[in-house]
């Protein structure tokens, strides 16, 4: 069970699943990469602007 709860506005919610890659994975703060090198590279291109938002993304599929 994952209670959600938001204020007046609503929320948006994100859910991602999949079958394990059994890959190795590198976290740092809200960015996961394949290496440190790909993290760094992530927060390059969120610090130069070039980091994709969420809400730019296709809605094909959405259900709202």
């Amino acid at each position: 069970m994952l209670p959600i709860v938001s204020a007046e506005g609503g929320a948006r919610l994100i859910l991602y699943a999949g079958q394990p890659q059994l890959e190795p994975t590198v976290d740092y703060g809200p960015f996961i990469g394949d290496s440190r090198d790909d993290i760094v590279r992530l927060y390059n291109d969120y610090r130069q602007g070039r980091f994709q938002r969420v809400s730019h993304f296709s809605r094909a599929g959405s259900r709202d």
